[in-house]
Protein backbone atom coordinates (compact mmCIF):
# COMPACT_ATOMS: atom_id res chain seq x y z
CA UNK A 1 0.00 0.00 0.00
CA UNK A 2 2.83 2.27 0.62
CA UNK A 3 4.40 1.28 -2.68
CA UNK A 4 1.44 2.58 -4.15
CA UNK A 5 1.31 6.04 -2.31
CA UNK A 6 4.78 6.53 -2.98
CA UNK A 7 4.13 6.30 -6.57
CA UNK A 8 1.11 8.08 -6.70
CA UNK A 9 2.89 10.88 -4.93
CA UNK A 10 5.66 10.88 -7.12
CA UNK A 11 3.66 11.00 -10.03
CA UNK A 12 2.13 13.67 -9.04
CA UNK A 13 5.08 16.00 -8.08
CA UNK A 14 6.69 14.81 -11.75
CA UNK A 15 3.57 16.29 -12.73
CA UNK A 16 3.95 19.46 -10.95
CA UNK A 17 7.58 19.99 -11.84
CA UNK A 18 6.89 19.21 -15.86
CA UNK A 19 3.56 21.94 -15.53
CA UNK A 20 5.93 24.61 -13.69
CA UNK A 21 8.94 23.76 -16.33
CA UNK A 22 6.64 23.57 -18.84
CA UNK A 23 4.96 27.56 -17.91
CA UNK A 24 8.58 28.80 -17.66
CA UNK A 25 9.90 27.36 -20.96
CA UNK A 26 6.55 29.19 -22.67
CA UNK A 27 7.52 32.73 -20.58
CA UNK A 28 10.80 32.48 -21.36
CA UNK A 29 10.52 31.64 -25.15
CA UNK A 30 6.94 33.61 -25.88
CA UNK A 31 7.11 36.78 -23.13
CA UNK A 32 8.19 40.14 -24.31
CA UNK A 33 11.21 42.33 -23.46
CA UNK A 34 10.39 45.55 -21.65
CA UNK A 35 12.42 48.36 -23.64
CA UNK A 36 12.46 52.10 -22.55
CA UNK A 37 14.20 53.52 -25.62
CA UNK A 38 12.44 51.11 -28.70
CA UNK A 39 9.56 53.41 -28.54
CA UNK A 40 11.27 56.38 -29.84
CA UNK A 41 11.30 54.88 -33.19
CA UNK A 42 7.95 54.94 -33.36
CA UNK A 43 7.31 58.62 -32.91
CA UNK A 44 7.64 59.37 -36.79
CA UNK A 45 3.86 58.26 -37.09
CA UNK A 46 2.86 61.17 -35.04
CA UNK A 47 2.70 64.97 -36.52
CA UNK A 48 4.95 66.86 -34.45
CA UNK A 49 6.26 64.58 -32.28
CA UNK A 50 9.17 66.11 -30.85
CA UNK A 51 7.13 69.06 -29.29
CA UNK A 52 4.37 66.69 -27.40
CA UNK A 53 5.88 63.13 -27.19
CA UNK A 54 8.49 62.77 -24.63
CA UNK A 55 8.16 59.03 -22.49
CA UNK A 56 7.03 56.16 -23.76
CA UNK A 57 8.25 52.67 -23.66
CA UNK A 58 8.17 49.49 -25.34
CA UNK A 59 6.80 45.30 -25.61
CA UNK A 60 9.25 43.82 -27.96
CA UNK A 61 9.18 40.29 -29.33
CA UNK A 62 11.15 39.49 -32.72
CA UNK A 63 8.74 40.11 -35.17
CA UNK A 64 5.69 42.17 -33.00
CA UNK A 65 6.12 44.93 -30.77
CA UNK A 66 3.47 46.80 -28.73
CA UNK A 67 4.56 50.26 -28.14
CA UNK A 68 2.63 53.13 -25.85
CA UNK A 69 2.91 56.92 -25.18
CA UNK A 70 1.25 60.00 -24.29
CA UNK A 71 1.05 63.22 -26.39
CA UNK A 72 0.51 66.88 -24.23
CA UNK A 73 -0.22 63.90 -20.79
CA UNK A 74 -3.49 63.67 -22.12
CA UNK A 75 -4.19 61.40 -24.89
CA UNK A 76 -2.51 58.03 -25.14
CA UNK A 77 -1.08 56.09 -28.17
CA UNK A 78 -0.88 52.08 -28.06
CA UNK A 79 1.01 50.93 -31.00
CA UNK A 80 1.18 47.76 -32.39
CA UNK A 81 3.48 46.48 -35.53
CA UNK A 82 3.23 43.50 -36.83
CA UNK A 83 6.21 42.68 -39.27
CA UNK A 84 5.20 39.47 -40.84
CA UNK A 85 1.62 41.16 -41.66
CA UNK A 86 3.53 44.03 -44.10
CA UNK A 87 1.76 42.48 -47.34
CA UNK A 88 -1.76 42.12 -46.07
CA UNK A 89 -4.49 43.62 -47.96
CA UNK A 90 -6.92 45.78 -45.95
CA UNK A 91 -9.60 44.88 -47.73
CA UNK A 92 -9.31 41.67 -46.26
CA UNK A 93 -9.98 42.76 -43.03
CA UNK A 94 -13.06 42.94 -41.08
CA UNK A 95 -14.22 44.25 -38.24
CA UNK A 96 -16.99 42.10 -36.64
CA UNK A 97 -19.09 43.98 -34.18
CA UNK A 98 -21.69 42.13 -31.84
CA UNK A 99 -19.21 38.97 -30.85
CA UNK A 100 -19.12 37.33 -27.96
CA UNK A 101 -15.94 37.50 -26.28
CA UNK A 102 -17.08 36.75 -22.60
CA UNK A 103 -16.00 33.33 -23.01
CA UNK A 104 -12.26 33.98 -24.13
CA UNK A 105 -9.94 32.97 -22.07
CA UNK A 106 -6.42 33.61 -23.05
CA UNK A 107 -4.95 31.22 -20.16
CA UNK A 108 -1.21 30.86 -21.39
CA UNK A 109 0.03 34.37 -21.96
CA UNK A 110 1.44 37.62 -20.69
CA UNK A 111 -1.07 40.35 -18.81
CA UNK A 112 -0.22 44.02 -20.01
CA UNK A 113 -1.52 46.73 -17.65
CA UNK A 114 -3.20 43.76 -15.16
CA UNK A 115 -4.29 46.75 -12.32
CA UNK A 116 -5.75 48.97 -14.92
CA UNK A 117 -9.14 49.30 -16.34
CA UNK A 118 -7.36 48.62 -20.04
CA UNK A 119 -5.75 45.11 -19.07
CA UNK A 120 -4.78 43.21 -22.23
CA UNK A 121 -4.14 39.62 -22.83
CA UNK A 122 -1.75 38.57 -24.99
CA UNK A 123 -1.34 34.65 -26.18
CA UNK A 124 2.07 33.19 -25.68
CA UNK A 125 3.66 32.52 -29.28
CA UNK A 126 0.70 34.43 -30.95
CA UNK A 127 0.54 34.73 -34.97
CA UNK A 128 -2.06 35.70 -37.33
CA UNK A 129 -1.15 33.77 -40.34
CA UNK A 130 -1.19 36.29 -42.78
CA UNK A 131 -4.76 37.04 -42.06
CA UNK A 132 -6.16 39.76 -39.20
CA UNK A 133 -9.78 40.50 -37.84
CA UNK A 134 -10.62 42.52 -35.46
CA UNK A 135 -13.91 41.51 -32.79
CA UNK A 136 -15.80 44.58 -30.47
CA UNK A 137 -18.11 42.46 -27.89
CA UNK A 138 -21.68 43.20 -27.44
CA UNK A 139 -21.25 45.76 -25.37
CA UNK A 140 -19.18 47.96 -27.93
CA UNK A 141 -20.49 50.21 -30.40
CA UNK A 142 -18.78 51.45 -33.43
CA UNK A 143 -18.99 54.73 -33.70
CA UNK A 144 -17.90 55.97 -37.68
CA UNK A 145 -15.80 54.13 -40.21
CA UNK A 146 -12.81 55.73 -42.62
CA UNK A 147 -10.34 54.70 -45.09
CA UNK A 148 -7.47 56.02 -46.94
CA UNK A 149 -5.02 54.82 -49.51
CA UNK A 150 -3.00 52.72 -46.82
CA UNK A 151 -5.23 52.59 -43.68
CA UNK A 152 -8.59 51.92 -42.49
CA UNK A 153 -10.45 52.25 -39.10
CA UNK A 154 -13.06 53.13 -37.25
CA UNK A 155 -14.24 54.99 -34.04
CA UNK A 156 -15.84 52.83 -31.05
CA UNK A 157 -16.59 52.54 -27.40
CA UNK A 158 -15.08 49.86 -26.27
CA UNK A 159 -15.37 47.16 -23.94
CA UNK A 160 -13.53 44.18 -24.99
CA UNK A 161 -12.23 43.68 -28.66
CA UNK A 162 -9.96 40.82 -29.66
CA UNK A 163 -7.41 39.78 -32.85
CA UNK A 164 -7.86 36.72 -34.39
CA UNK A 165 -5.69 34.81 -37.27
CA UNK A 166 -7.55 33.52 -40.00
CA UNK A 167 -8.95 30.22 -38.27
CA UNK A 168 -10.51 32.81 -36.04
CA UNK A 169 -8.38 31.91 -32.82
CA UNK A 170 -7.97 34.71 -30.52
CA UNK A 171 -4.56 36.02 -30.40
CA UNK A 172 -5.04 39.36 -28.32
CA UNK A 173 -7.82 40.19 -26.02
CA UNK A 174 -8.57 43.55 -24.78
CA UNK A 175 -10.28 43.04 -21.91
CA UNK A 176 -11.59 46.64 -20.60
CA UNK A 177 -13.14 47.41 -17.25
CA UNK A 178 -15.45 49.98 -18.38
CA UNK A 179 -16.13 51.16 -21.83
CA UNK A 180 -13.29 53.51 -23.27
CA UNK A 181 -13.97 55.73 -26.12
CA UNK A 182 -11.57 55.13 -28.85
CA UNK A 183 -10.00 55.17 -32.48
CA UNK A 184 -8.59 52.53 -33.77
CA UNK A 185 -5.91 52.67 -37.40
CA UNK A 186 -5.18 49.47 -38.95
CA UNK A 187 -2.04 51.36 -40.95
CA UNK A 188 0.47 50.08 -43.80
CA UNK A 189 3.55 51.64 -43.75
CA UNK A 190 7.55 51.30 -44.72
CA UNK A 191 6.57 47.30 -45.33
CA UNK A 192 5.25 47.26 -42.08
CA UNK A 193 1.84 46.71 -40.69
CA UNK A 194 0.38 48.99 -37.95
CA UNK A 195 -2.58 48.55 -35.41
CA UNK A 196 -3.21 52.18 -33.66
CA UNK A 197 -5.55 52.45 -30.88
CA UNK A 198 -6.11 56.32 -29.79
CA UNK A 199 -7.79 57.26 -26.73
CA UNK A 200 -8.11 60.45 -23.89
CA UNK A 201 -9.02 61.71 -20.67
CA UNK A 202 -10.82 64.29 -22.60
CA UNK A 203 -13.19 63.16 -25.22
CA UNK A 204 -12.08 61.49 -28.68
CA UNK A 205 -13.79 62.22 -31.96
CA UNK A 206 -12.67 59.71 -35.36
CA UNK A 207 -10.72 63.19 -36.19
CA UNK A 208 -8.03 62.03 -33.37
CA UNK A 209 -6.72 60.45 -36.63
CA UNK A 210 -4.68 64.04 -37.78
CA UNK A 211 -2.44 63.60 -34.89
CA UNK A 212 -1.30 60.50 -37.62
CA UNK A 213 1.32 60.67 -39.99
CA UNK A 214 -0.31 58.96 -42.58
CA UNK A 215 2.44 59.23 -45.17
Amino acid sequence: MNKIVKIIVSGAIALVISCVAFFVYESLRYSHSRSWEKWKEYTWLIKDSEKHVDIGHSNVRERAIHTLFWYDNHTRFVIWEFKDLGKIDLDNIFFDEKFTLDEVDIRSGEVFNPNAKNRVRVKYGYSFNNAFSIHLDKQSEIRKRFEGANYKGFSADISKMSFSNEYREHQILFDYQEKIPSVVVLYKARGSFYVIIIDSKHPIHWTAINYLNLE
